[in-house]
């Protein structure tokens, strides 16, 4: 007896939410529809997937650009080093010059087996070339820490075979650059409409299927976000807009 009780009493809230069960389900699939065949959804789907694709073809510029400020930076680095080195032979001839106590043919000793272009190759002599003191190493290195000093400043001023080594640098420095510059355009402009295309789907994407629900129940700013959803990114009725135009372009065309 009391199971049927129970029995009963279940049947009776049942049939009591039932009604209101239904309507849920209605107003749920009606806004799942309404949102399925809105203008706004229909632009979010076609400006993300445009976006995407631009973005997918923009990688190989960004990956081409960040190679070439690598070869730039290395052509740099090439060229500092060829200064340097050029530059260094020439001070090495001074050695008997400005160090106290090396002779020219002392001088001569020392670079023909110390030397390998470097300054700090010098510092070996002591241990390597007969004649060298503890006074004269000393003498050396003093040198050589002040050349090492004054080094990026040497590099900077002029010095026989400077413009020779800048000629040979130059042609390859000017196309990598020249070739920089139009890709940092093309990247800045494609970043630019990336961009901006994101900003104008950010309102859509803030509208769901459960804002047109709620809508349906008869809230009011949900129903002025639907209102404002229905006319999509741009309305029906206005020209098309330039952005969205570019937005929509295959990105690889004339690529």
């Amino acid at each position: 007896m009391g199971a049927i009780i129970v029995s009963s009493l279940a049947v009776i809230v049942l049939l009591a939410f039932l009604p209101r069960m239904v309507e849920q389900y209605r107003i749920m699939a009606k806004a799942k529809a309404d949102y399925a065949r809105s203008r706004g959804t229909y632009h979010l789907r076609q400006i993300r997937a445009a976006i995407t694709k631009h973005e997918l073809a923009l990688r190989p510029y960004i990956q081409e650009n960040n190679r070439l400020t690598q070869e730039l930076d290395t052509l740099n680095k090439e060229r500092s080093k060829e200064f340097e080195r050029t530059l260094t032979m020439q001070l090495v001839n001074n050695l008997s010059l400005e160090v106290p106590g090396i002779g020219t043919k002392l001088k001569d000793r020392i670079i023909a087996t110390c030397f390998d272009g470097s300054l700090e190759s010098l510092l070996r002599a002591q241990q390597y070339v007969p004649g060298i003191g503890k006074q004269k190493e000393y003498a050396i290195r003093v040198w050589v820490n002040n050349l090492q000093h004054q080094m990026p400043q040497l590099v900077a001023s002029d010095f026989v075979g400077k413009r020779e080594i800048q000629t040979k640098y130059e042609k390859k420095h000017r196309e990598l650059s020249s070739r920089k510059r139009e890709l940092a355009k093309i990247i800045k402009s494609r970043q630019k409409l990336i961009s901006y295309a994101k900003q104008k789907i950010e309102p859509l994407e803030a509208v769901t299927r459960m804002v047109f629900g709620r809508a349906l129940r008869g809230d009011s700013k949900a129903s002025d976000a639907v209102a404002k959803y229905t006319i999509g990114a741009f309305a029906e009725w206005e020209p098309l807009p330039v952005w969205f135009s570019d937005i929509m372009k295959d990105p690889t065309e004339g690529k």
